[in-house]
């Protein structure tokens, strides 16, 4: 625990701390169901009313449609995709966030269940994020959105799989997309950052776990530092949309928010930037036990909402 952390991001650390068994084997299925229970005791706080839809996007991938208001008019759309290492996470985990994504950004957000491992490994998800993007543009109109106001969002993960779908769609012809938001986002699975060394340890993240995740999802190391798998290293990054990058910092990911940044601000890029000091990782998704998460969350769906036509 870090002396530097918000109070009550200190008493979630110091519950966490009680309850972790240091010697419990390496288990992705008690991670899958830690993530849940974790998100209904705290994720859920606030979270404003919204119609929804689940439906199916393509084979084994499956979204979830929250509309903030009734409107005949095709609206703007948000695709967002969630974290959990790829091994946990999906549309019940991130309900009340994407809630409150719909109401502060004014966009239709559809959430992305893509398939986790153990049971589907790389590039499952990446094949999903991508497939997931393309079905919801092509029947856009038809789920009354507005296919010109496309944007695509995720966190820790998810952002790096959002991140690495929209460098792959850069040279679609038929799928624009206008803004890419990244929470605390995980862009490369294999560095060795001075955040991950600083942070990596009773911050929430534990790094020996999350590396046997990326492992578990991913076995070859090559790959897993290929600009797919790890979209931080692409050496081109002209195809990504206007960026929206949020980091937390006492996340052992903050320096992939940072450098990302950093490159883009290079480039004459000028992206969104916002580091929540005092915070974790995954924090913006606690907001029955950490506050802040609803203003920071608040912050990143105004970031993101669309431009007026």
């Amino acid at each position: 625990m870090t002396a530097a952390s918000d109070r009550h991001v200190q008493r979630f650390l110091h519950m966490l701390d009680n309850g972790r068994d240091a010697n419990a084997p390496y288990d992705p299925l008690a991670r899958r169901e830690g993530l849940s229970q974790l998100a209904a005791l705290a994720g859920s706080l606030g979270a404003p009313p919204c119609s929804t839809e689940d439906l199916t996007l393509a084979p084994g991938v499956i979204g979830r449609i929250y509309r903030p208001c009734a409107s005949a008019a095709p609206q703007p759309a948000l695709v967002y995709f969630h974290g959990g290492g790829f091994v946990a996470g999906g549309l019940d985990t991130h309900d009340g966030l994407c809630r409150r994504l719909a109401l502060g950004s004014q966009r239709v957000v559809v959430s992305i269940g893509y398939r986790l491992a153990p049971e589907a490994a790389y590039p499952a998800a990446h094949d999903d994020a991508r497939d997931a993007i393309r079905a919801i543009a092509g029947k856009a109109l038809a789920l009354g959105l507005d296919p010109t106001r496309l944007a695509v969002a995720g966190d820790s993960v998810g952002a790096g799989l959002a991140m690495a779908a929209c460098l792959a769609l850069a040279t679609s012809d038929d799928i624009r997309i206008d803004r890419l938001g990244l929470m605390c986002p995980i862009l490369d699975l294999e560095r060795d950052s001075p955040s991950r060394r600083r942070f990596g340890r009773g911050n929430f993240v534990e790094m020996n776990a999350v590396r046997r995740d990326f492992e578990l999802y991913c076995q070859d190391p090559a790959i897993r530092s290929g600009a797919i798998a790890s979209p931080l290293r692409a050496l081109d990054l002209s195809g990504l949309p206007r960026t929206v990058i949020h980091t937390a910092e006492l996340d052992p990911f903050r320096d992939d928010g940072e450098d990302l940044s950093a490159r883009l601000e290079a480039l004459g890029r000028k992206p969104q930037y916002v580091r929540h000091d005092q915070m974790i990782h995954y924090f913006y998704a606690l907001p029955a036990l950490i506050p802040t998460a609803e203003v920071a969350l608040d912050r990143f769906a105004q970031d993101m909402a669309a431009d007026p036509k």
